[in-house]
């Protein structure tokens, strides 16, 4: 009689465990419910885009005015670059179900299994281009006719409360011209923050170094934004559109 059991080797079993780790469900963790605290999510039109540098450059900012604590929640595959990359130290934080550790005071934190404890406090979330159960604080795209195409199809459907153009201080010619109504309309309204171009940052990407002036002041900028949006991009130009 056959056995119904197979045999398998330590390393086949550690890389099982691996690959059913990096496929959590992004929604395993849902976002505090409003307490008075922010909660940002910052999502990318598409991979590259620059969600996680917007996402570590919006926390640097909550983190410097000191108002609570900052939790910075990466929703990278393990083997992704996110914005982990950004973490000064490595640290057991007390949280069940989250490994990660600091960047000045505070966290950033990534999911490590479907029960994780509750996070308190101001939470900014790098959803990069995967957490689309999430609502749509923040939109990131380059000054380029793909990227903005990309955010444009995204706009049609979900609503966005602002919109960050990384790796430019303004729309070049080509792509104002190309710009669909959602981003059109956005752009003239107030509603895009440029993030201008920095050498460094786009050679070596994130790191645990300060990020530079340019871009915190364009993060911070996005915050002054979101405290005065509550609609979001689409809703607010539905009535306008044919």
């Amino acid at each position: 009689m056959s056995s119904p059991f197979q045999t398998v080797s330590l390393e086949d079993l550690v890389a099982a465990v691996r690959r059913q780790q990096a496929d959590l469900p992004v929604l395993a963790w849902l976002p505090p419910e409003p307490s008075g605290s922010l909660t940002v999510a910052v999502h990318g039109a598409h991979a590259g885009a620059g969600a996680s540098t917007v996402a570590v450059a919006v926390a640097d900012v909550l983190d410097g005015r000191g108002e609570g604590d900052v939790t910075l929640v990466d929703l990278a595959k393990t083997d992704e670059f996110g914005s982990s990359e950004a973490m000064q130290v490595r640290a057991d934080l007390g949280l069940s179900g989250w490994v990660g550790g600091r960047r000045g005071r505070a966290r950033v934190v990534r999911l490590a299994d479907q029960h994780p404890d509750a996070i308190v406090g101001n939470v900014v979330i790098d959803a990069r281009d995967r957490g689309w159960g999430l609502d749509i604080d923040v939109l990131v795209c380059r000054a380029s006719l793909p990227s903005v195409r990309r955010a444009e199809s995204i706009l049609r459907e979900r609503r966005a409360r602002a919109v960050a153009v990384v790796g430019a201080g303004k729309w070049p010619r080509l792509v104002l011209a190309g710009l669909g109504p959602h981003l059109h309309a956005a752009w003239g309204s107030g509603g895009v923050v440029f993030f201008p171009h920095e050498s460094a940052l786009e050679v070596n990407g994130l790191s645990a170094e300060p990020l530079p002036t340019t871009t915190l002041r364009a993060a911070a900028r996005v915050l002054d934004l979101l405290a005065h949006s509550e609609l979001g991009i689409q809703a607010s130009l539905d009535g306008d559109l044919p």
